[in-house]
Protein backbone atom coordinates (compact mmCIF):
# COMPACT_ATOMS: atom_id res chain seq x y z
CA UNK A 1 0.00 0.00 0.00
CA UNK A 2 1.32 3.62 -0.81
CA UNK A 3 2.24 5.95 2.02
CA UNK A 4 -0.60 8.71 2.12
CA UNK A 5 1.53 12.11 1.86
CA UNK A 6 -0.79 14.30 2.36
CA UNK A 7 -2.42 12.89 5.72
CA UNK A 8 1.32 12.60 6.90
CA UNK A 9 1.87 16.49 5.81
CA UNK A 10 -1.26 17.50 7.72
CA UNK A 11 -0.26 15.24 11.04
CA UNK A 12 3.02 17.55 11.30
CA UNK A 13 1.36 20.61 10.65
CA UNK A 14 -1.21 19.50 13.31
CA UNK A 15 2.06 18.81 15.65
CA UNK A 16 3.56 22.29 14.79
CA UNK A 17 0.18 23.94 15.89
CA UNK A 18 -0.06 22.46 18.43
CA UNK A 19 3.59 22.74 19.54
CA UNK A 20 3.31 26.67 19.22
CA UNK A 21 -0.49 26.77 21.12
CA UNK A 22 1.59 25.24 23.76
CA UNK A 23 4.30 27.50 24.01
CA UNK A 24 2.06 30.61 23.78
CA UNK A 25 -0.25 29.13 26.64
CA UNK A 26 2.99 28.78 28.97
CA UNK A 27 4.24 32.05 27.96
CA UNK A 28 0.90 33.83 28.60
CA UNK A 29 0.66 31.95 32.01
CA UNK A 30 3.99 33.28 32.94
CA UNK A 31 3.32 36.63 31.91
CA UNK A 32 -0.20 36.25 34.02
CA UNK A 33 1.67 34.92 37.04
CA UNK A 34 4.55 37.90 36.90
CA UNK A 35 1.66 40.59 36.60
CA UNK A 36 -0.22 38.57 39.71
CA UNK A 37 3.15 39.22 41.62
CA UNK A 38 3.51 42.31 40.36
CA UNK A 39 -0.21 43.09 41.83
CA UNK A 40 0.47 42.00 44.99
CA UNK A 41 3.44 43.77 45.33
CA UNK A 42 2.06 47.20 44.80
CA UNK A 43 -0.41 46.25 46.92
CA UNK A 44 1.47 45.05 49.77
CA UNK A 45 4.09 48.28 49.00
CA UNK A 46 0.53 50.38 49.48
CA UNK A 47 -0.81 49.02 52.58
CA UNK A 48 2.89 49.23 54.09
CA UNK A 49 3.36 52.55 53.26
CA UNK A 50 0.24 53.57 54.23
CA UNK A 51 0.02 51.65 57.10
CA UNK A 52 -0.48 53.99 60.04
CA UNK A 53 1.31 51.43 62.32
CA UNK A 54 4.56 52.94 60.63
CA UNK A 55 3.39 56.60 61.22
CA UNK A 56 6.13 58.57 62.50
CA UNK A 57 5.31 60.25 65.44
CA UNK A 58 8.76 61.32 65.95
CA UNK A 59 11.12 63.18 64.08
CA UNK A 60 14.21 64.28 66.00
CA UNK A 61 16.63 66.58 63.90
CA UNK A 62 20.25 67.12 65.31
CA UNK A 63 23.05 69.75 64.50
CA UNK A 64 21.36 72.61 64.43
CA UNK A 65 22.89 76.27 65.41
CA UNK A 66 21.42 78.69 62.41
CA UNK A 67 18.47 76.80 61.19
CA UNK A 68 15.36 75.72 63.06
CA UNK A 69 13.85 72.15 62.66
CA UNK A 70 10.84 74.05 60.71
CA UNK A 71 12.97 75.24 58.26
CA UNK A 72 14.08 71.68 58.28
CA UNK A 73 10.58 70.25 57.95
CA UNK A 74 9.73 72.51 55.24
CA UNK A 75 13.12 71.92 53.28
CA UNK A 76 12.56 68.65 53.45
CA UNK A 77 8.95 68.50 52.85
CA UNK A 78 8.40 66.01 55.82
CA UNK A 79 5.46 66.21 58.18
CA UNK A 80 4.62 63.93 61.54
CA UNK A 81 2.23 61.55 60.94
CA UNK A 82 3.48 61.12 57.49
CA UNK A 83 4.76 56.53 57.01
CA UNK A 84 7.91 56.44 57.39
CA UNK A 85 8.11 53.91 55.07
CA UNK A 86 7.07 56.39 52.27
CA UNK A 87 10.04 58.69 52.52
CA UNK A 88 12.75 58.29 49.79
CA UNK A 89 15.77 59.13 52.03
CA UNK A 90 17.96 59.30 49.16
CA UNK A 91 15.50 62.26 47.44
CA UNK A 92 14.83 63.82 51.19
CA UNK A 93 18.84 64.00 51.87
CA UNK A 94 19.15 65.73 48.37
CA UNK A 95 15.93 68.73 49.07
CA UNK A 96 18.08 69.19 52.21
CA UNK A 97 21.46 69.28 50.70
CA UNK A 98 19.74 72.28 48.20
CA UNK A 99 19.63 74.25 51.39
CA UNK A 100 22.57 76.93 51.04
CA UNK A 101 23.22 76.78 55.00
CA UNK A 102 23.27 72.93 54.99
CA UNK A 103 26.67 71.17 54.25
CA UNK A 104 25.72 67.68 55.27
CA UNK A 105 22.99 65.39 56.18
CA UNK A 106 22.33 61.89 57.69
CA UNK A 107 18.71 60.31 57.42
CA UNK A 108 17.74 57.53 59.57
CA UNK A 109 14.67 55.45 60.79
CA UNK A 110 14.38 53.53 63.71
CA UNK A 111 11.53 51.24 63.66
CA UNK A 112 8.53 51.65 63.97
CA UNK A 113 7.76 54.94 64.24
CA UNK A 114 11.02 57.40 64.62
CA UNK A 115 12.98 59.02 62.04
CA UNK A 116 16.46 61.19 62.96
CA UNK A 117 17.93 63.89 60.98
CA UNK A 118 21.52 64.79 61.62
CA UNK A 119 22.07 67.95 60.23
CA UNK A 120 26.04 69.47 59.65
CA UNK A 121 25.42 72.94 59.11
CA UNK A 122 28.10 75.91 57.61
CA UNK A 123 29.70 77.84 60.05
CA UNK A 124 30.06 81.37 59.02
CA UNK A 125 33.02 83.57 59.87
CA UNK A 126 32.75 86.45 58.04
CA UNK A 127 31.06 88.60 54.44
CA UNK A 128 33.55 88.51 51.88
CA UNK A 129 33.00 91.65 49.23
CA UNK A 130 33.97 90.84 46.16
CA UNK A 131 31.62 93.36 44.18
CA UNK A 132 28.71 90.90 45.48
CA UNK A 133 29.01 90.27 49.55
CA UNK A 134 29.54 86.39 49.92
CA UNK A 135 29.56 84.23 53.30
CA UNK A 136 32.83 82.17 54.00
CA UNK A 137 32.66 79.18 56.62
CA UNK A 138 35.73 78.98 58.80
CA UNK A 139 37.38 76.85 55.89
CA UNK A 140 37.33 80.17 53.89
CA UNK A 141 35.28 78.58 51.07
CA UNK A 142 32.47 80.34 49.73
CA UNK A 143 28.88 78.94 50.85
CA UNK A 144 25.95 81.04 49.95
CA UNK A 145 25.21 84.73 48.74
CA UNK A 146 24.92 86.96 51.61
CA UNK A 147 21.41 87.71 52.90
CA UNK A 148 19.20 89.16 55.64
CA UNK A 149 19.24 85.98 57.43
CA UNK A 150 23.00 85.77 58.07
CA UNK A 151 24.32 86.72 61.66
CA UNK A 152 24.43 90.38 62.36
CA UNK A 153 27.70 89.90 64.01
CA UNK A 154 30.18 89.31 61.44
CA UNK A 155 32.95 91.15 60.16
CA UNK A 156 32.60 92.29 56.27
CA UNK A 157 36.20 92.19 54.49
CA UNK A 158 37.07 94.29 51.42
CA UNK A 159 39.82 94.80 49.53
CA UNK A 160 40.66 91.16 48.98
CA UNK A 161 40.63 89.96 45.06
CA UNK A 162 38.87 86.79 43.53
CA UNK A 163 41.95 84.85 43.00
CA UNK A 164 43.53 85.54 46.62
CA UNK A 165 39.91 84.07 47.64
CA UNK A 166 40.54 81.64 44.94
CA UNK A 167 43.69 80.23 45.98
CA UNK A 168 43.78 80.57 49.76
CA UNK A 169 46.85 82.96 49.22
CA UNK A 170 48.62 86.45 50.27
CA UNK A 171 46.21 89.24 51.61
CA UNK A 172 43.23 86.71 51.43
CA UNK A 173 45.31 84.07 54.07
CA UNK A 174 46.80 86.86 56.07
CA UNK A 175 42.35 87.63 56.67
CA UNK A 176 42.08 84.13 57.63
CA UNK A 177 44.72 83.81 60.23
CA UNK A 178 43.30 87.06 61.90
CA UNK A 179 40.22 85.90 62.13
CA UNK A 180 41.19 82.37 63.29
CA UNK A 181 42.93 84.20 65.86
CA UNK A 182 39.92 85.87 67.13
CA UNK A 183 37.97 82.89 67.20
CA UNK A 184 39.86 81.65 70.17
CA UNK A 185 38.00 81.33 73.51
CA UNK A 186 40.56 83.45 75.41
CA UNK A 187 41.32 85.78 72.16
CA UNK A 188 41.85 89.54 73.13
CA UNK A 189 39.67 90.77 69.91
CA UNK A 190 37.14 88.39 69.40
CA UNK A 191 35.56 88.33 66.04
CA UNK A 192 32.12 89.81 67.07
CA UNK A 193 34.00 93.11 67.73
CA UNK A 194 35.47 93.16 64.26
CA UNK A 195 33.11 94.90 62.07
CA UNK A 196 35.12 95.50 59.33
CA UNK A 197 38.25 94.48 57.98
CA UNK A 198 40.06 96.29 55.12
CA UNK A 199 42.58 95.22 53.15
CA UNK A 200 45.92 97.00 51.70
CA UNK A 201 48.07 95.12 49.02
CA UNK A 202 50.68 97.37 50.40
CA UNK A 203 49.82 98.76 53.70
CA UNK A 204 47.88 95.37 54.58
CA UNK A 205 45.37 94.81 57.24
CA UNK A 206 43.33 97.34 59.11
CA UNK A 207 40.52 96.07 61.45
CA UNK A 208 37.65 98.67 62.45
CA UNK A 209 36.29 98.19 65.60
CA UNK A 210 32.52 98.52 67.00
CA UNK A 211 31.33 98.33 70.92
CA UNK A 212 35.11 98.76 71.77
CA UNK A 213 36.85 102.19 72.85
CA UNK A 214 39.19 101.40 70.42
CA UNK A 215 38.17 101.67 66.81
CA UNK A 216 40.98 101.24 64.45
CA UNK A 217 43.41 99.20 64.40
CA UNK A 218 46.36 99.04 62.03
CA UNK A 219 47.99 95.49 61.91
CA UNK A 220 49.79 95.30 58.73
CA UNK A 221 51.02 91.89 57.69
CA UNK A 222 52.68 88.77 59.17
CA UNK A 223 53.54 87.85 63.04
CA UNK A 224 49.55 88.68 64.37
CA UNK A 225 49.75 86.08 67.02
CA UNK A 226 52.48 88.75 68.10
CA UNK A 227 50.53 91.83 67.88
CA UNK A 228 47.20 90.16 69.05
CA UNK A 229 49.89 89.61 72.49
CA UNK A 230 50.93 93.34 71.96
CA UNK A 231 47.55 94.39 71.67
CA UNK A 232 46.68 92.62 74.89
CA UNK A 233 49.02 94.57 76.79
CA UNK A 234 47.75 97.92 75.31
CA UNK A 235 43.97 96.72 75.98
CA UNK A 236 45.28 96.02 79.50
CA UNK A 237 47.19 99.43 79.97
CA UNK A 238 44.26 101.51 79.12
CA UNK A 239 41.91 99.45 81.41
CA UNK A 240 44.34 100.07 84.75
CA UNK A 241 44.93 103.21 83.34
CA UNK A 242 41.13 103.70 83.23
CA UNK A 243 41.27 105.48 79.82
CA UNK A 244 37.68 104.29 78.52
CA UNK A 245 36.39 106.64 80.38
CA UNK A 246 38.40 109.74 77.97
CA UNK A 247 39.15 108.07 75.43
CA UNK A 248 36.94 106.43 73.27
CA UNK A 249 38.14 106.42 69.67
CA UNK A 250 41.28 105.06 70.28
CA UNK A 251 43.73 104.39 67.37
CA UNK A 252 46.30 101.68 67.58
CA UNK A 253 49.35 101.01 65.18
CA UNK A 254 51.23 97.64 65.56
CA UNK A 255 52.49 97.46 61.97
CA UNK A 256 55.79 97.05 63.88
CA UNK A 257 55.45 95.97 67.01
CA UNK A 258 58.60 97.10 68.39
CA UNK A 259 57.23 101.13 67.31
CA UNK A 260 53.57 100.78 68.56
CA UNK A 261 51.35 104.28 68.16
CA UNK A 262 48.36 104.91 70.19
CA UNK A 263 46.72 107.95 69.23
CA UNK A 264 43.14 109.41 69.77
CA UNK A 265 41.16 111.86 67.19
CA UNK A 266 42.09 114.19 69.74
CA UNK A 267 45.46 113.64 71.44
CA UNK A 268 47.93 110.95 70.79
CA UNK A 269 48.54 108.91 74.17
Amino acid sequence: MRKNRYRYKFREQHKTLLSGLRFISAVLICFGFIGFLSCGFIFMHDFITQCAYFAADRIEISGLEHLTQQQILTQAQLQPGRNILSINLTHTRKRLLRHSWIKGVEIKRKWPTNLFIKINEYKSLAILDLGHRFVIDTEGYIFKVSGPDDPNDLPLIKGVSYAAVNHKHGSFKAVMDVLKLGKQIDSILPNRFIRQIQVDQDMGLTLMLTNNPIKLIKLGYNDYTGKYQCLKNIILHLKNQNFNASYQNISVDVKNIHRVVVSNLRKEV
